[in-house]
């Protein structure tokens, strides 16, 4: 689940052969046999005060085929996540209201 403050930004979601950082370009350590890169645009990874405004649960919901997630960087009014899964399994997104969030609910 990936909560936002005023809004939902526009997102895409794919399975990629590894996660790449923003940016730098870099591969993301991800645990699993299959990788979706999350990305949303545009958003921030911080307010004006230099406060992050990330607020996605660190236990990953508690879904069996999620094998990792992580913050893969933000840049240019991109932000990433890598997804770590234990195969290429079907998922579905749900946009949600009050406060705005997207959940990603992965196949077991």
């Amino acid at each position: 689940m990936f909560e936002f403050d005023g809004g939902l930004p526009g997102y895409e979601l794919r399975y990629v052969p590894e996660v790449r950082s923003p940016g730098r370009g870099a591969p993301i350590d991800l645990r699993g046999a299959a990788f979706v890169e999350v990305r949303f645009r545009p958003a921030t990874t911080h307010d004006s005060s230099g406060v992050s405004t990330l607020r996605t649960a660190r236990d990953g919901g508690g879904m069996p085929a999620l094998c990792d997630y992580q913050f893969a960087g933000g840049f240019e009014g991109y932000v990433r996540y890598g997804l770590g899964l234990e195969g290429t399994v079907p998922y579905r997104v749900t946009e949600l209201a009050h406060p705005s969030r997207i959940a990603v609910d992965i196949a077991a």
